[in-house]
């Protein structure tokens, strides 16, 4: 499952399990892709801009919380 960062050989997440490292909201997905981590991943905002950020939140966030119809749940 390359596509959704399962068992690549560096490391990434498995964003389809609901084992999140820095909480599984979709608050808090954005706030990652936003402001980035720890030197771990960079800051996407000012790449993507708000309303891609936007989209690319929902679109994590439902690859492990599919049942789920708002991904501001």
């Amino acid at each position: 499952k390359g596509s959704v960062a399962h068992n690549l050989p560096f490391g990434a997440p498995n964003l389809t399990d609901n084992i999140w490292l820095y909480g599984g909201s979709a608050d808090t997905v954005a706030e990652t892709l936003t402001k980035g981590r720890n030197g771990v991943m960079p800051a996407w905002k000012n790449v993507l801009g708000e309303d891609k950020v936007h989209i690319l939140t929902a679109y994590v966030y439902r690859l492990s919380n599919p049942d789920k119809p708002d991904a501001q749940q």
